[in-house]
């Protein structure tokens, strides 16, 4: 291991540059979560003898960089060669570094943001590593050092793009992606109608139905959709009240056994009470 001052005798450890887009993420995620900045970080330490904590500069000229091809790209103008490209954040709970993990691993799953090269961390709390690389697309792993921290690996050329920070933020937090369509509300689910609804009580469309199961008592109105299952039976005759009450109709206790496709509707999210 090369001590600082042996580092700082060459050129290009001094010519590494953390850009302002990055610094900005460090700033932003600490303030956000009320993390200290030093919770944040981005140029590596004497330890930091390859990857994205380096830049390609110095990967390329070190005589202490021990990987000259990991994290190296190619076409990138000489202010790139020099950025920095790793960051990592870490929370103040296991819970925050779950959430930020999975939040991040699905949308670089969903091609929102290719310009992250691969991430590491934890997404489900276990002592194995997560990650992914968004080059290859395969599932990645690395060492036990990120069970605890997020790590995510710019490709180089986007570390000073100030609109990938703000995404990369905005995914993190479980804001809104910047450029990216508000979700649609889902549409009324569509159920089909149960053969006992659509013959015997055809005209009777303002009535709710009632079936009770073994474990669950699912609640329909008269025109065949489902309102809610409920787990615990022992609540049936409140719900009945309850829906007799808020509706001003007739409640019904249908018996399941009278309509033998009631599976077809069964479990389906309708309106809930």
């Amino acid at each position: 291991m090369p001590t600082y001052a042996q580092l700082a005798a060459e050129a290009v450890w001094g010519r590494e540059i953390v850009t302002p887009a990055v610094r900005w993420l460090g700033d932003a995620l600490c303030a956000h979560f009320k993390r200290p900045r030093t919770a944040a970080g981005t140029k590596g330490d004497n330890l930091h003898l390859s990857g994205s904590h380096r830049s390609q500069e110095w990967l390329l000229k070190s005589r202490f960089a021990t990987n000259r091809r990991y994290t190296v790209e190619d076409d990138l103008n000489d202010e790139q060669l020099r950025w920095i490209a790793g960051f990592d954040f870490t929370p103040a709970s296991k819970a925050e570094m779950l959430t930020i993990c999975q939040r991040l691993d699905k949308a670089v799953r969903a091609g929102l943001v290719e310009e992250i090269a691969a991430w590491y961390g934890n997404l489900d709390g276990d002592q194995r590593v997560d990650g992914y690389d968004n080059v290859r697309n395969v599932a990645a792993t690395s060492d036990s050092s990120h069970l605890w921290h997020l790590h995510i690996t710019f490709k180089r050329r986007y570390a000073g793009d100030m609109a990938v920070m703000r995404k990369v933020f905005a995914i993190l937090t479980g804001a809104p992606i910047p450029g990216q369509p508000a979700p649609s509300p889902s549409p009324a689910p569509t159920v089909r109608r149960a053969a006992w609804a659509a013959a015997a009580e055809e005209t009777a469309m303002k009535d709710w139905y009632f079936t009770k199961g073994a474990k669950t008592a699912t609640v329909y109105v008269g025109n065949g959709m489902v309102a809610r299952a409920l787990p615990n039976p022992a609540s049936w005759e409140a719900m009945k009240a309850k829906v007799a009450a808020a509706k001003g109709v007739a409640v019904k206790d249908i018996p399941l056994e009278e309509y033998p496709d009631d599976a077809t509707a069964r479990g389906v999210a309708g309106t809930v009470l």
